[in-house]
């Protein structure tokens, strides 16, 4: 079976779509309203009531000694913040905000949670630093503010080298788990190995260039009993494939032409490796960390990781 590259939209764009087009309506109406409380004077005078007409705004160049209308003299409206802020809840916390400040909570609420949501595709397990909650609207516009600059920063380190962002990195998680479906693998988990993660060579210790390699690990226990099946040789520990897959033998595993649609979608050259299961794939990170401690030394150790998870949206 040849592997195509799928047009198909990402599942659920239909909802995240209307998603984004309420949270703009929603915008587009708070953005209305502070513009109308910019033509609202609490103390600009209007005609009082009982006279035809009462209620009305007058005259702000009027005084409220000499103001008249008629033989009725013109009173002032009661001097009080206007009743067309909101209250924003924060925690449990009631919060006054203007419409403006409302919005601009509002969008980088959006913005934050969904750079979160990004992140945790890759590395589930990270959150952003604990940070002080703040009395005010303008303070947890602040901490949103800082959370988001966070959460990005996080994000551009753990997408490796050479995607466009998070988003070239999803469709092209999303074109390989497609076609282990369609192989009739349902138990497959996708990781990114090597310098593309690592910044550096393995082997050769040289950065990452834009002709570098990209190395795919996939983790499915029913793909490895096929590879065995199908003759595809296996390193020692019995963990893993020894090389990389060539293209007769995806064929044989129901994958023909996935190094080569992969290379297609990504722009680099990419080879792709089978685990029997997660564990495999953590030891060899610890191994290679050992090593990576007696070439580079403990602080490029520290850091190190030699693989991180491919999203499939």
């Amino acid at each position: 079976m040849q592997i195509a590259l799928s047009t198909s939209p990402a599942p659920g764009w239909r909802q995240k779509r209307l998603d984004h087009e309420w949270r703009f309506a929603a915008l587009k109406v708070r953005i209305a309203a502070s513009r109308c409380l910019k033509h609202f004077h609490p103390n600009q005078p209007r005609v009082p009531a009982g006279n035809p007409d009462g209620g009305q705004w007058t005259d702000t160049g009027a005084s409220h000694e000499n103001a008249t209308s008629g033989d009725m003299p013109v009173q002032l409206v009661q001097s009080r913040p206007p009743r067309f802020g909101t209250r924003i809840n924060i925690g449990g916390r009631l919060l006054e905000a203007t419409p403006a400040q409302a919005a601009r909570y509002d969008v980088l609420h959006a913005q934050a949670a969904s750079a979160l949501r990004q992140v945790r595709a890759i590395d589930p397990n990270w959150r952003p630093a604990p940070s002080l909650t703040s009395g005010s609207i303008e303070g947890e516009i602040a901490r949103l503010e800082g959370e988001l600059r966070e959460t990005e920063a996080h994000l551009r380190r753990i997408t490796p080298l050479d995607f466009n962002g998070y988003n070239h990195y999803a469709r092209f998680g999303r074109e390989l788990h497609n076609a282990t479906r369609r192989a009739g693998y349902d138990d497959v988990e996708l990781y990114m190995r090597g310098s593309s993660v690592t910044g550096r060579s393995f082997s050769k210790g040289t950065p990452f260039r834009s002709k570098s390699d990209y190395d795919v690990a996939i983790v499915s226990p029913t793909m490895m009993r096929r590879a065995e099946a199908v003759g595809v040789e296996i390193h020692k520990t019995g963990g893993r494939t020894r090389w990389a897959l060539t293209p007769d033998q995806e064929a044989a595993l129901g994958l023909s032409g996935l190094s080569r649609a992969l290379t297609q979608r990504s722009g680099h050259p990419t080879s792709v490796m089978i685990y029997r299961s997660q564990t495999v794939l953590d030891d060899r990170n610890s191994q290679d960390r050992e090593v990576m401690r007696n070439r580079h030394g403990d602080a490029f150790a520290k850091e190190y990781r030699s693989y991180r998870r491919i999203p499939i949206e």
